[in-house]
């Protein structure tokens, strides 16, 4: 019997996944089946039963056995995988990471779960295993990995739009109101992108996202329509307007060319007024008031050449006809 206790005890005592208390406490269960195992001998009549319960009493020395699915140590590592499990199931819901990003986050919370299990294998009293598993569970709580593809694709978009926008609005040709529509555009082509990056699962399509998105923001290229209708309109203005001088009869050539220079004049100011205009109504102005101007150019039929001469001839001939 003694012999039996002292090599239960050796084997309890050699179990990594028990406590001290718990060694102690099965221990303590050896003990106490040796000694009924040898009150039982102690009486015994005869050599017989005393082999029976000699018999007897190292078998339920030996079927002490603490359970390694109920110890200190295996329930508090079911623990720690629970824990690990819920932050790895916590990563991967994250939008905002690639999956290579949460693999190397789930592959960190793996190496804190191993490293907690160790320590509590290691441990040698339930104080040390309870603290390696508060600390391993610590650990694995506090991984929180930082974002860092998607983010660098937005801010890359940000950028191009950004760029796109200055462009757009240091833009003299377009109106206000053009600059804003094609700077809508802009906001519209980047906010798609977005939304593909955050779709994106890997690194390579978020990459993809990123230049598709500026590619697209890049291609804005507005067309300018109201300031070069209304240079038109002005254009047009003054070619109707040389067209009624070089058709007038009392004008000479000279006065023709010097009318046409002040139509020229007036369209060239017409159009740098355009030109400087910012909206779509100033446009509307500068180019009504610089038609005005246009059809305003008419040289006086009283004070043209050929009129003053004909007034000369007139007076000769009244002189003439009053020395007769």
């Amino acid at each position: 019997i003694d012999a039996a206790a002292k090599a239960k005890k050796a084997s309890l005592e050699a179990r990594d996944d028990l406590t001290a208390e718990e060694k102690a406490a099965a221990k303590a269960e050896v003990d106490s089946e040796a000694a009924k195992a040898k009150s039982a001998i102690d009486a015994a009549q005869t050599d017989a039963s005393v082999e029976v319960e000699k018999s007897a009493g190292i078998a339920k020395i030996n079927a002490v056995n603490p359970s390694t699915e109920s110890s200190e140590k295996n329930l508090l590592k079911k623990d720690i995988d629970e824990v690990a499990a819920a932050k790895k199931a916590e990563i991967e819901a994250r939008k905002d990471l690639t999956q290579e990003e949460k693999d190397a986050a789930k592959s960190l919370v793996d190496a804190e779960a191993n490293k907690a299990k160790a320590a509590i294998d290691a441990a040698k009293t339930s104080e040390e295993v309870q603290t390696a598993a508060t600390a391993g569970i610590t650990a694995i709580q506090a991984i929180n990995p930082v974002a860092e593809v998607k983010p660098a694709a937005k801010v890359a978009i940000d950028d191009a739009a950004a760029a796109k926008k200055a462009e757009i609005e240091a833009r003299d040709d377009l109106t206000q109101e053009e600059k804003d529509a094609a700077k809508s555009t802009v906001d519209v082509e980047a906010n798609k992108a977005k939304a593909a990056i955050d779709a994106a699962k890997t690194s390579e399509e978020v990459q993809t996202a990123a230049i598709t998105g500026i590619t697209a923001i890049q291609a804005i290229n507005p067309v300018a329509e109201v300031k070069p209708a209304a240079k038109a309109a002005i254009d047009a203005a003054a070619k109707a307007k040389k067209a009624s001088l070089e058709a007038r009869d009392d004008l000479t050539a000279e006065e023709k060319a010097a009318a046409k220079a002040e139509v020229d004049s007036e369209a060239a100011k017409a159009k740098s007024a355009i030109d400087a205009a910012q909206t779509d109504a100033s446009v509307e102005v500068e180019k009504s008031a610089g038609i005005a101007k246009i059809n305003a150019v008419n040289p006086s039929t009283e004070s043209s050449e050929k009129n003053l001469l004909k007034k000369d001839i007139d007076e000769v001939a009244a002189a003439k006809k009053a020395e007769i």
